[in-house]
């Protein structure tokens, strides 16, 4: 059976120039511990700037340990969509590796804007063998 997992309920937010890269708090992360299977369901509703050269995007990660290392494990998340992009990852998958713990990062590497906005959410349902 599934569990269905709020990762991140909708989430508004205002930056007015590039900064630290944003960590979803360690309280919100998925624990996969008994889990194979990780569908996630993320949507991008909004990410405008009133002048940009180069947007922030929206990463998943995963680690086997909560102090790291972490790593990319799907694509990016750049453009707002009209419905969610829904993905489904394994531990055993040669090319997306699922580890225990998984977590959002906005990344503001290389960036250039002025008054970002943007608005997401994030569902997961983990599952058994």
């Amino acid at each position: 059976m599934g569990k269905t997992i709020a990762m991140q309920p909708f989430i508004s937010f205002s930056v007015d120039q590039p900064r630290e890269d944003i960590i979803q708090p360690d309280t919100g992360w998925l624990d996969c511990m008994d889990f194979r299977h990780l569908t996630v369901d993320v949507w991008l509703m909004q990410i405008t700037a009133a002048t940009s050269t180069t947007l922030p995007e929206l990463v998943l990660e995963t680690s086997q340990n909560p102090t790291g290392p972490w790593t990319e494990f799907t694509t990016r998340y750049t453009s707002p969509t009209a419905t969610p992009t829904t993905t489904t990852y394994t531990d055993d998958d040669a090319t997306d590796i699922l580890r225990r713990y998984v977590r959002w990062r906005i990344d503001f590497t290389s960036t250039s804007f002025t008054d970002l906005e943007m608005t997401f959410r994030i569902g997961a349902i983990m599952r058994g063998s």
